[in-house]
């Protein structure tokens, strides 16, 4: 991206993208409402329903000064999610163990400088855990139940969260 001295510099990605992605919700609702010559089917609509959604939160998630990245760990029982997490934040903020399952409630570990009230909503009926590291500002960090628990709630849990992570890192040992 050279840049002669007289062209002003391009904004943020970040700032650009909240516009646009929510033009793109607009845009996608006036063709979805419009006419067509087949009906939908529901699951199609339903999927194109979730993509505006979609669209809306993270314009809003990004429409701050400094946006936050939401990092989800997830994978089986015993495999360190917990212990990642408490790595992290330099204490013992997630219960970690070899049992099955450990982490019933997700944690949520987030910056004092973001509201929790600008979490997604999804992440407020988590337990929250603030903190204070500089280096973790813009960073989100949620500690998920076990990918492979046999308790459904759990699993209701993950299927939640999932589709706020903007990085879902693995944890596979």
């Amino acid at each position: 991206m050279n840049q002669t001295p007289h062209e002003p510099p391009a904004p943020p990605l970040l700032r650009t993208l909240a516009p646009a992605l929510r033009n793109l919700a607009t845009r996608l609702r006036a063709w979805l409402e419009g006419p067509h010559p087949q009906p939908f089917q529901p699951i199609a609509r339903a999927a194109l329903e979730g993509a505006i959604i979609d669209f809306q939160r993270k314009a809003e998630d990004l429409d701050v000064d400094r946006p936050h990245l939401v990092i989800m760990f997830m994978g089986g029982t015993g495999v360190g999610k917990s212990t990642l997490l408490n790595a992290l934040a330099g204490e013992a903020i997630a219960q970690a163990a070899f049992t099955r399952p450990t982490t019933r409630d997700p944690i949520v570990y987030y910056h004092r400088s973001l509201r929790p009230e600008r979490l997604d909503p999804a992440l407020r009926h988590c337990k929250l855990v603030a903190h204070e590291r500089h280096e973790l500002e813009q960073k989100v960090l949620v500690d998920t139940p076990d990918l492979d628990s046999n308790e459904p709630e759990n699993r209701a849990k993950l299927e939640q969260l999932l589709p706020i992570a903007d990085v879902v890192l693995y944890v596979g040992s």
